[in-house]
């Protein structure tokens, strides 16, 4: 990946993507990513997983 340039492809959900020099990984902030809710859906290689918060503050990710 390429370091952030502020085009559209760098932002997610409204956030820019931050990129850690040693490993050039996107890093998001849970609560951006799950929302209100504490939930997101995720479509990978045609199968549905969904990614929460439990009660205790961990995350999981299950089918």
């Amino acid at each position: 990946m390429h370091p952030p340039d502020g085009s559209p492809r760098d932002m997610i959900l409204g956030h820019e993507a931050r990129f850690d020099d040693r490993e050039q990984c996107r890093e998001v902030d849970s609560r951006t990513l799950l929302g209100p809710d504490d939930k997101l859906v995720i479509h990978h290689e045609g199968r549905r997983y969904m990614l929460r918060r439990t009660r205790l503050g961990k995350l999981i990710l299950t089918t």
